[in-house]
């Protein structure tokens, strides 16, 4: 809208004015979300398990309820899965395939592990 203002009184928009894609909102938006994944994944991979069977990703945030209860707000809607606790449950697929966030790094589930998957 502004910037058809800009367009209209000035005759084109200034080049700061871009329009903005909806990547560029959505990088904005989930920015803090993206930086705290990052850094669970890169620094304490003990307290993540990947199940690709499920599509699915649970972090586990060691008793402390309230943590994951803040991270859990941080996460967008259609990324989480559910919070019971102290464990975050996230789409696997919405992660990787929407955000483009790599989880390859994370600790396998407990039958991943078990059968070499």
């Amino acid at each position: 809208m502004l910037r058809q203002i800009f367009e209209e009184s000035l005759g084109s928009a200034p080049a700061w004015a871009r329009e903005l894609s909806f990547h560029d909102y959505f990088g904005i938006r989930h920015r803090k979300f993206s930086e705290q994944l990052a850094a669970i994944l890169a620094q304490s991979e003990e307290r993540v398990t990947v199940n690709r069977n499920v599509r699915e990703i649970q972090i586990n945030f060691g008793g402390d309820i309230d943590q994951a209860c803040q991270f859990a707000r941080t996460v967008p809607d259609f990324v989480l899965k559910g919070r019971f606790a102290d464990t975050v449950r996230l789409d696997l697929e919405a992660l990787e395939k929407e955000m483009g966030i790599g989880v390859n790094g994370a600790r396998k589930s407990f039958w991943a592990r078990l059968f070499g998957r």
